[in-house]
């Protein structure tokens, strides 16, 4: 899963994507909950979360479905951050609190450029 598979994100949204076998899967619940607050800090980070099973993506918290092929057979729960570039940058097996996330962003070159560029 990358951002190749996300045309109209990539250059412009970090894509935080789990998967799962289905959309009521403990894991994937689990995480969504651990990403849905700090709005602001998400749009701050041009951050977007998707949850997609081997059928279809959706936005995680709105469920509007994304315009995307998941490229994979999914059968267990996974997490990757995707980069603007479309790189995958951190994967886990097992749900990540949302400032793990802030985290690996806030270390990355072009957000550092980010922020430089806002101050």
């Amino acid at each position: 899963m990358s951002a190749q598979q996300f045309p109209s994100l990539q250059w412009k949204n970090r894509i935080i994507c789990i998967t799962s076998e289905t959309f009521d899967d403990d894991n994937a619940t689990r995480q969504i909950k651990m990403l849905d607050n700090d709005e602001r800090g998400k749009k701050d980070r041009k951050l977007v979360v998707l949850h997609c099973t081997s059928e279809i993506c959706r936005n995680a918290f709105t469920k509007a479905s994304i315009s995307a092929t998941p490229s994979e057979q999914v059968a267990k729960f996974k997490v990757r951050l995707i980069g603007l570039d479309g790189g995958v940058k951190f994967t886990s097996k097992t749900p990540v609190p949302l400032q793990k996330f802030y985290e690996l962003i806030d270390q990355m070159p072009m957000r550092q450029a980010e922020l430089r560029t806002k101050n």
